[in-house]
């Protein structure tokens, strides 16, 4: 009789570490405003390549079922074909939506070619994954070999080879 209640009990103890090791992994979910270590990065991935890379100084949890995270202190690498760098950004702040792989920056936005340096300025910039396109309809300056183009509101590829300016008012 003793051996039948040591058993039981043993299956017992068993039984409520298992609960116990479910509720610990339950209490690490993320939360609405949640407040994650610094120094993170976030990837991003079309069809199992690379598409983006964050990097963040701290990152905050935006909704519940981890559709959308912020980031402070936001730098991001750019990649196309054969996974190679072709872009990189960095921004004060940055919301990237996890579903859909677009990303917005605000504060100092500042996009840069790797291949020419040719480098955007601006305050607001959005990042359409489908696209692969950024926009804004805030001011922007353009920095590039042959002068520099000023202007508000503008549609470019991450390469800053297509560029389409709303307003210009630059120079050469």
């Amino acid at each position: 009789m003793k051996k039948i209640i040591y058993v039981l009990f043993i299956i017992g103890l068993i039984f409520l570490a298992g609960c116990s090791e479910k509720k610990k992994r339950e209490e690490k979910a993320p939360e609405l405003g949640q407040v994650f270590d610094e120094g993170l990065t976030v990837k991003a991935t079309r069809q199992g390549k690379p598409e983006w890379k964050m990097k963040v100084s701290k990152l905050i949890q935006k909704e519940n079922n981890l559709k959308s995270v912020e980031g402070e202190n936001v730098e991001i690498e750019f990649f196309g074909d054969q996974e190679k760098k072709i872009a990189e950004i960095e921004a004060d702040t940055g919301t990237a939506n996890l579903t859909s792989n677009d990303i917005e920056l605000n504060g100092n936005v500042i996009l840069k070619n790797i291949s020419d340096q040719t480098t955007l300025y601006t305050e607001k910039l959005f990042y359409d994954s489908i696209k692969e396109k950024v926009y804004t309809e805030e001011e922007v300056k353009i920095e590039q070999a042959d002068g520099i183009i000023k202007g508000r509101g503008l549609e470019a590829d991450l390469r800053l080879k297509e560029v389409v300016l709303k307003e210009t008012y630059g120079q050469n």
